[in-house]
């Protein structure tokens, strides 16, 4: 008998950091297509744009530490144009010892637009980042922070949830 999925929770405590706002919250499918991982966007007081795992459907373990889209294309920038991206490249930006966390990042990317799947299998290639930026340059501006919010799922969603809530409570401030 196989046990059913579930969420596995990431290997440390996951606290949100007070200096890190939450801009979205999204699901994607593995690299694999086996489970479906939840992944949060974030940035920083210096508008630093930042990726972390935080929930995986299926049985592999990750780490949650968020990491800097900056050095994610720093490591993309060693890469010389054309030249296929694996899984493995992004390694070196984790301290946790889980070989899935890398794997899981780049199904993350891949989901946002920006890497693209290849006629290779496993093999991938970085992609315009306009869009993706347009985006998230959007939140950043709306002032959204979904820190706390423990839905997962569309990000979309999740985001226009918190900017309905955030507007309520400045228009229906609660009774004294």
């Amino acid at each position: 008998m196989s046990k059913p999925a579930t969420t596995k929770p990431a290997a440390s405590v996951e606290t949100p950091s007070p200096s890190i706002r939450t801009l979205k919250i999204a699901t994607c499918p593995s690299l694999s297509g086996q489970s479906q991982l939840t992944y949060h966007i974030g940035c920083n007081a210096q508008s630093g744009i930042l990726f972390r795992i935080t929930g995986n459907s299926g049985a592999g373990i990750f780490g949650n530490e968020w990491i800097g889209l900056a050095d994610i294309q720093n490591i993309f920038d060693a890469i010389p144009p054309g030249k296929l991206i694996r899984s493995a490249l992004l390694k070196p930006l984790y301290q946790a010892k889980s070989i899935n966390t890398p794997a899981f990042l780049l199904a993350a990317l891949i989901s946002e637009g920006l890497v693209s799947a290849t006629e290779n299998q496993g093999y991938y290639l970085r992609a315009d980042p306009g869009k993706f930026m347009a985006e998230i340059t959007a939140l950043m501006d709306s002032g959204v922070d979904l820190q706390g919010d423990t839905q997962s799922g569309n990000g979309k969603v999740a985001t226009e949830k918190a900017a309905t809530r955030k507007k309520k409570s400045i228009a229906d401030p609660a009774p004294a």
